[in-house]
């Protein structure tokens, strides 16, 4: 696996290398990232070339689309309900998805209550701040309204579906990016942590609570450019073979995890 120099902010070409740093990592742990294929699976590209290596680098690429998109739709059909939707990132990723998604809820809603047609802005703050945390929304529905309860319960149920309803979409369709509200789901079904090194050599933590911590499970590396693209990170072993899975305990997964 031969490395070459490359702008640290640009993504690799598919199948070539380029040796990367990482901040107060001890030198004489030699990492590597390797290219591979922006279509809009990279993040799994990244994913089977650090857990399989040679093995999945050696596959053609209809087969290596066959085996993601294998992936892809059994993790969604362990998402098989609403209510493990909404606990999915503590409620936090109802609350992102609804932003993208409440207009035109709300559009049909005023339609049919016409005393809320000159207050959809304050209407829709207050709709959005009850499903912050979508675990107790109905209880925060009570809090934050007055009269209509039922109804906006029933509008934010509705809003809750359709989320739930395009996240399952968005995460089977092959040329979908996967962001980080599919990478909680990923990493509870696969059982693996995943540690996402920055092009300055830093670690891009979504959630220091979940990122931060050593757990029981296997780490690998994957290398985050330009906040849209994923590559496998490998580390140079003695007898020049490259690891790309890592135990808990591994002396280096120490030191980057001390870097949160």
């Amino acid at each position: 696996m031969a490395s070459l120099k490359q702008n640290a902010n640009e993504m690799l070409e598919e199948g070539s290398n380029a040796v990367i740093n990482v901040v107060n990592l001890d030198s004489k742990y030699k990492l590597v990232r390797r290219g591979v294929a922006g279509d809009g699976s990279c993040f799994f590209h990244a994913l089977f070339s650090d857990i399989c290596g040679k093995t999945y680098f050696n596959l053609n690429s209809d087969d290596k689309k066959n085996v993601i998109q294998q992936l892809r739709d059994r993790i969604v059909a362990k998402l098989d309900s609403v209510e493990k939707f909404i606990k999915l990132a503590n409620g936090a990723l109802v609350y992102v998805l609804s932003t993208q998604l409440i207009n035109k809820l709300l559009l049909d809603f005023v339609n049919t209550n016409d005393k809320y047609k000159t207050k959809i802005d304050s209407l829709k703050t207050k709709i959005l701040s009850c499903i912050a945390d979508a675990t107790k929304y109905e209880e925060l529905v009570d809090k934050n309204f007055t009269e209509d309860n039922r109804k906006i319960k029933d509008l934010i149920t509705t809003l809750i579906e359709r989320a739930f309803e395009k996240y399952k979409l968005n995460l089977t369709n092959p040329s979908s990016h996967i962001g980080d509200e599919h990478i909680s789901l990923i990493h509870n079904y696969l059982k693996v942590n995943i540690l996402f090194i920055t092009p300055k050599g830093r670690l891009y933590i979504r959630d220091k609570e979940v990122d931060c911590k050593a757990n029981g499970l296997p780490f690998i590396l994957m290398y985050y450019v330009n906040n849209n693209h994923y590559e496998p990170i490998f580390r140079k072993e003695n007898n020049d073979t490259y690891n790309g899975f890592f135990n808990e305990k591994d002396e280096m997964i120490s030191q980057i995890l001390k870097t949160c």
